[in-house]
C-alpha cells in the first residue's frame, strides 16, 4: 500500500534518505467536503484507491532508473 504523508515546509512529495520514493499526500480536506456535489465515498475511493494506484504504479516505473530519483 502507498504511504501517506503529510506536506512539509518544502511540500516534498518523497521520503527522505536512500531511494525516493513519490509518497501520497493526504488531501487537504474532509472526504465529505465536496457533498452534495461528490460523496465522502467517491472521494475515499478516487483518492484512496485510483490516486495511490497511480503513486504505486510511478514508483514501480522508476526502480530502475536511478537517474530520476531525487
Amino acid at each position: 500500500m502507498t504511504e501517506v504523508i503529510t506536506r512539509d515546509d518544502d511540500g516534498a512529495t518523497h521520503s527522505g534518505g536512500g531511494v525516493s520514493k513519490h509518497l501520497l499526500p493526504p488531501l487537504p480536506y474532509d472526504h465529505a467536503a465536496l457533498e452534495p456535489y461528490i460523496d465522502a465515498r467517491t472521494m475515499m475511493l478516487h483518492h484512496g484507491k485510483h490516486h495511490a494506484s497511480y503513486v504505486e504504479k510511478l514508483n514501480t516505473a522508476i526502480e530502475t532508473f536511478p537517474d530520476l530519483h531525487r
